[in-house]
């Protein structure tokens, strides 16, 4: 537990080099503007911004893409909520209760429900893979192939299953897909 305890401690201190802090501020800017920008998501921003990631230093750059993925998920809301066009495929939901919001006048409560509901989420995310990420990982790695192959199979009998109607359909895509 103190070699844990010691990992934190010592990611803490990087975390919070001016660097690092800019370069996280910069990812959520970044991100905020890549998700206003309908069809742009936070998978094709991380892979626009690459170049620009590769020549920072490795915890830096994991720094402004964590953040820049945070920004995206907001930014994809604010075009869901003021115009009913989600940015993101993550911010469709928004659209339904946010848009009528702002259509009666209350789309500032709607964004600011939505950052403090996207900075609660991130938050509460990233407390729950400190703690479970080491333990999630020596399990893991414990698994043999007999394992592997039940999760695969349970995985493939589920897209069968929510395939529909037509069974043979599904148990080709889940073959060729």
């Amino acid at each position: 537990m103190s070699g844990t305890l010691h990992d934190l401690l010592f990611g803490l201190g990087v975390a919070t080099q001016p660097v690092n802090i800019i370069a996280g501020f910069a990812g959520v800017i970044t991100g905020t503007i890549i998700g206003v920008i309908p069809a742009l998501g936070p998978t094709q921003g991380a892979a626009l911004l690459l170049p620009v990631v590769f020549r920072l230093a490795p915890h830096t750059g994991l720094i402004f893409l964590s953040g820049l993925y945070m920004g995206a998920i907001f930014g994809g809301s604010v075009t869901s909520i003021l115009f009913n066009i989600p940015g993101t495929p993550m911010s469709v939901a928004s659209a339904f209760d946010g848009y009528p919001m702002a259509l009666k006048g209350q789309g500032s409560r709607a964004l600011a429900g939505s950052a403090l509901s996207a900075f609660i989420a991130g938050t509460v995310c990233i407390i729950m893979f400190t703690l479970f990420a080491r333990p999630l990982a020596d399990y893991a790695l414990t698994w043999g192939p007999p394992e592997y192959f039940s999760v695969l199979l349970l995985a493939y009998a589920a897209l069968v299953g929510l395939g529909g109607a037509n069974i043979f359909k599904s148990v080709m895509s889940v073959l060729f897909g």
